[in-house]
């Protein structure tokens, strides 16, 4: 039976016979094991991250707290709650429903979805009845209803039907991307699917529908959405379990979080296996069926410039500014209701179908941001960025070496891999539209071969490289001295003179 579906009273009328076996003499007797198992069959019970799980009517939910408290008041109803029976009851419990749960990787693993009104097969698009053998742990905000079919007796339907497709189309205006969208919405819904390692992004300035719709979704997903950054993740030892019990991670803006390390993101993204600690539990290594959807303001620098970075990116443009005549105050209460959530899940899911186990595919427009953003967090944009060097006056120079001596110093600080000579000559003309030039003023055997129309500014100067001095000391062994030179240190002592460049104040 569903846990909490009958008081500890009237279970105990129900199965104490099944609790007393018969003693030498054949007479009944209270027995405590017997006892645990009709528990432990009565509440398909399941041990899951450490902890008793229960089946409630529709998937199976934390119940350990209210589990002993129910062995405690069921025991008192017998007049067998001793202090040492509640004790061993529970360590019995512990015994006999390990061997019996469901493994990590079990758990959601099945092509389906329970929804309110009953489980949702993905592969044969048939609604069931909710039942407790199936190892799942979560489900949908909203009922299911094939709107295809015709528009189901919810309250308000044809209504809210209207407002969900003006709301998405409004937001997303390109048709293609818009698909993509409700594509990988329906990805989020289809939670055992694992073969799409995909992110969302959703970018764009000012009052544009990001938050309402992320507000939708942490309806839609009600009580199984975490909102855990990437900084949580990467400094939190605690932050990862919530990934794990959670169908989706939605976080606000995160347009101030430079992006110093991708392997978390990638990890989950990818479904792989993380480790996740809870407080007085021990650690355990459990797979990820989490999708993470993020709203940010400005693309987020990242120090990872790789293929497998930007791959995962689904960069979702909300572009189109909804002005203070067009805002409807009431917009959000229109398209949580029942039937909306219904409908909008009805969206997704039937443009995931059409997938038919395909990977999703940005659209045009959404390559074309990815592009930008993977050129916008190259080596040199970011040390540009970063003000490291300037770009445009004609009158400023600087050494090629010395350049490429301040971006490798730069690269190493940022955790990056250094660039070619060939790919700075080819960025730097990009960036410019070919107005830098090579040049080697000057006469003598000195001379320099210089960027003209690139310098270098008083941050990138002030970078700091330790170097390693021979000094010849006393006892007429070298020494070795260990110092910090700055690069402006550092060309005068590699080149015996001062800097003689112009130099870009920033500070």
């Amino acid at each position: 039976m569903p846990f909490g579906m009958v008081t500890p009273l009237e279970w105990v009328k129900m199965w104490k016979s099944e609790c007393l076996l018969p003693d030498d003499a054949g007479n009944p007797k209270f027995d405590l094991a017997a006892y645990v198992t009709v528990v432990v069959c009565s509440h398909s019970l399941q041990l899951r991250f450490d902890t008793i799980y229960a089946f409630d009517g529709r998937y199976f939910v934390d119940a350990e707290d209210k589990l002993k408290d129910f062995i405690r008041q069921t025991l008192a109803f017998m007049r067998k709650a001793t202090l040492k029976n509640i004790e061993d009851a529970y360590a019995i419990l512990l015994i006999q429903v390990r061997p019996k749960s469901a493994k990590d990787g079990e758990w959601n693993s099945d092509p389906l979805i329970p929804f309110q009104n009953g489980v949702l097969n993905l592969d044969e698009h048939v609604l069931g009845p909710h039942y407790r053998r199936i190892s799942c742990d979560w489900g949908v905000n909203a009922q299911w209803h094939d709107w295809a079919a015709g528009t189901p007796s919810l309250e308000d339907a044809e209504e809210a039907k209207i407002e969900v497709k003006k709301f998405l189309t409004r937001v997303v205006p390109d048709t293609d991307t818009l698909t993509v969208l409700l594509q990988y919405l329906g990805h989020s819904l289809a939670r055992a699917d694992r073969s799409d390692q995909h992110v969302a992004l959703l970018y764009g300035f000012g009052s544009n529908g990001k938050s309402v719709f992320l507000q939708v979704l942490h309806k839609l997903f009600e009580g199984y959405a975490s909102s855990v950054s990437l900084s949580s993740l990467a400094t939190n030892r605690f932050a990862a379990s919530s990934l794990v019990k959670s169908a989706v991670n939605i976080v606000g803006d995160m347009s101030a979080e430079r992006l110093t390390t991708t392997d978390i993101l990638k990890a989950v993204s990818g479904g792989d296996n993380i480790e996740i600690e809870q407080k007085f539990k021990a650690r355990e290594l459990v797979s990820t069926k989490v999708k993470m959807w993020f709203s940010v303001n400005e693309l987020p620098s990242t120090a990872d410039n790789t293929h497998g970075f930007y791959r995962r990116m689904l960069i979702f443009p909300f572009m189109q500014i909804i002005s203070e005549e067009e805002r409807d105050t009431s917009l959000l209460q229109k398209l949580t209701t029942p039937a909306a959530l219904s409908y909008l899940a009805y969206l997704a899911i039937s443009t995931y179908w059409v997938l038919a186990g395909k990977a999703i595919k940005p659209s045009e427009e959404m390559k074309q941001l990815t592009a930008t953003y993977q050129g916008q967090n190259d080596l040199l944009s970011q040390a540009l960025a970063d003000q490291i060097f300037s770009l445009g006056d004609s009158d400023l120079s600087i050494p090629k070496w010395f350049f490429q001596e301040v971006l490798n110093l730069y690269a190493e600080q940022e955790g990056r891999k250094p660039i070619s000579t060939v790919k700075i000559t080819a960025k730097l003309k990009d960036l410019t539209k070919g107005a830098v030039s090579e040049k080697r003023p000057g006469t003598g055997s000195d001379r320099e071969h210089v960027w003209c129309g690139v310098g270098i500014t008083d941050t990138g100067l002030a970078l700091c490289q330790t170097k390693e001095i021979v000094k010849e000391n006393s006892a007429s062994k070298d020494e070795i001295k260990v110092v910090k030179l700055n690069m402006m240190e550092y060309y005068k002592q590699k080149k015996d003179r001062p800097y003689p460049y112009s130099i870009t104040a920033i500070s």
